[in-house]
């Protein structure tokens, strides 16, 4: 196939177009402009990507993410439009014209994909995100697998001027303790609950005072989901995650050593260490094969998915410990592959048991890198996904 990837620097743009080689696939890679990166429609813009699509026979169009204004210029082209969603929230993914004949959109989250077909929408797949260990074991080879005993790399979600902040500041301003102490007390019960949402059961009038500046909050009509999920996914699930972070990191840097790495390396938190920063493609996969043991801390909003950092701890030989997802049960065997905490208390006794038991936690590591290989690279998951337009 000759394929017209759109790309805006994702993560995974080399690992995909290494993937499209390995297959046998040729493709052009053209930058998406910023503004068709937007929510919402604009009639040039799109009238733009269809001169681009029709500049030559291309069999379809690919982006990581999913984007409203390239599914309408695929649908005027008349070509196939194959979406993969890896980021969560994304708001895109339930914009009104996904239903769009042209679109092929894979997402990551079975819940997403259960919760849109069950509204009937057929153009939405499931597709779990993957790895490229050829890639990682080529910079991980003169590592030293043991320079980190336990490691997180991850934003922590405390930035200022967030939702949450926004929110809680306006209600005071308009006299609604109510409303902060309602969604303060939802989000410290949310963090104690591993595997059930209950994020959902907000009072209508939280949701239509609008507190918190969505851009997509008047928009919710047009698309497939609900103001209350909005308002979960944008405002608590980041507040729960910084929280559920913030405990557990401070709590495993009380007794051991933690090495972060994350955006902001003034940020405190407990005893960790504080690396900064490191490369996605270059430095990230150095980290995860040189940990011991490699925490997973998923976003909230991301309801069963395998985050993508996930799937590349274990395609780099590293020892993954998360919270529990169920989608991680679809793929891979817990306890055999990877393991998973159920709450705070067993993330700290299993952290500090596959710190004592070397052998077990390395024999974990090595059966969840063969799954990756075997299952979950980006060749296979490529394949998967053009095999539907054969």
């Amino acid at each position: 196939m000759r394929i017209l990837y759109f790309d805006w620097n994702s993560f995974c743009r080399k690992d995909v177009l290494d993937g499209f080689t390995a297959l046998g696939h040729s493709y052009v890679l053209c930058e998406l402009p910023e503004r068709a990166r937007m929510l919402g429609l604009g009639a040039s813009t799109i009238g733009q990507l269809y001169e681009e699509i029709k500049k030559d026979n291309y069999h379809c169009v690919f982006t990581m993410n999913y984007f409203p204004m390239v599914s309408e210029a695929c649908q005027k082209a008349g070509i196939p439009y194959l979406s993969w969603i890896y980021d969560n929230p994304y708001m895109k993914g339930y914009s009104i014209n996904i239903i769009n004949s042209c679109n092929y959109i894979f997402t990551f989250d079975s819940a997403m994909y259960e919760e849109l077909a069950a509204q009937g929408v057929q153009t939405v797949y499931y597709a779990p995100m993957a790895a490229n260990p050829h890639r990682i074991a080529a910079l991980t080879a003169s590592g030293n697998p043991h320079q980190y005993d336990i490691s997180f790399v991850g934003a922590l979600y405390n930035e200022d001027h967030n939702f949450y902040d926004e929110f809680t500041a306006n209600a005071a301003k308009n006299n609604k303790q109510y409303y902060i102490g309602y969604i303060d007390a939802l989000i410290h019960t949310q963090l104690h609950l591993y595997g059930t949402d209950i994020l959902t059961q907000i009072p209508k009038e939280i949701i239509d005072a609008k507190f918190a500046s969505i851009n997509e909050w008047t928009e919710t009509n047009s698309y497939f989901t609900t103001p209350e999920r909005i308002f979960a996914d944008s405002v608590l699930c980041r507040k729960i995650t910084a929280l559920e972070r913030e405990q557990l990191l401070s709590r495993l840097s009380s007794v051991h050593r933690v090495d972060l790495f994350t955006r902001n390396k003034q940020a405190a938190v407990g005893s960790c260490c504080n690396h900064g920063y490191v490369d996605y493609t270059t430095e990230m996969p150095k980290v995860f094969a040189g940990s011991r043991i490699n925490l997973n801390i998923t976003l909230k909003s991301i309801r069963h998915g395998i985050p993508l950092r996930a799937m590349e701890i274990m395609g780099a030989g590293g020892f993954l410990l998360t919270n529990y997802q169920s989608d991680f049960l679809m793929h891979f065997d817990a306890q055999k592959d990877f393991v998973y905490y159920e709450d705070m208390n067993d993330a700290v006794e299993k952290t500090m048991y596959y710190l004592q038991h070397e052998d077990e936690r390395a024999q974990i590591a090595a059966n969840g890198l063969r799954k990756i290989r075997e299952a979950h690279t980006y060749e296979i998951r490529i394949d998967e996904m053009l095999s539907l337009l054969r």
